[in-house]
């Protein structure tokens, strides 16, 4: 790799001794497979200095057949002292209308379902990587031309039902 175009300073910090470092975070099980937990520039960091990839629970929400997209974020409280984990995701609505078929169009049911979903997802993590709370999103989140969900943005944070 030449470099970062035009981007020295970028070159030097991903360049080190030779090896590119591309800011991915994973471990390797006993069989020598790679997991890629997430990114080093997305990590939350609780008030008890424990720390959180977004992407991991994201991973988790998403093989879920009730929800076809999530972000996962943290949300300061009013003091700024401590953080909410929270999931916006989108529902998979074809998969709530085969599950639900005529309460599909209650709002409720459906906010219960994603509900339980994140319930079952939190329930073997250890307190600090919880989901607190769930924001549904009915409209599609606004993303990068390579597809990726814009962590960043207020927009992708807004939803229907909390």
């Amino acid at each position: 790799m030449m470099g970062y175009y035009e981007n020295p300073e970028e070159t030097a910090k991903a360049l080190v001794d030779g090896w590119f470092h591309t800011g991915d975070l994973g471990y390797v099980d006993r069989q020598k497979y790679i997991y890629i937990t997430g990114r080093k520039k997305n990590v939350i960091i609780t008030a008890n200095g424990k720390n959180v990839y977004p992407e991991e629970l994201e991973n988790y929400l998403d093989n879920s057949p009730f929800i076809s997209e999530s972000m996962v974020w943290a949300k300061n409280d009013e003091n700024g002292n401590n953080k909410t984990i929270v999931a916006t995701v989108k529902p998979d609505m074809d998969e709530i209308k085969n599950y639900l078929g005529e309460d599909a169009k209650d709002n409720e049911t459906i906010k219960a379902l994603i509900q339980s979903e994140v319930d079952r997802i939190n329930k073997p993590q250890p307190l600090f990587k919880k989901i607190g709370k769930v924001i549904i999103k009915t409209d599609d989140f606004e993303k990068t031309t390579a597809h990726k969900i814009k962590r960043f943005t207020e927009s992708n944070k807004e939803g229907i039902a909390e």
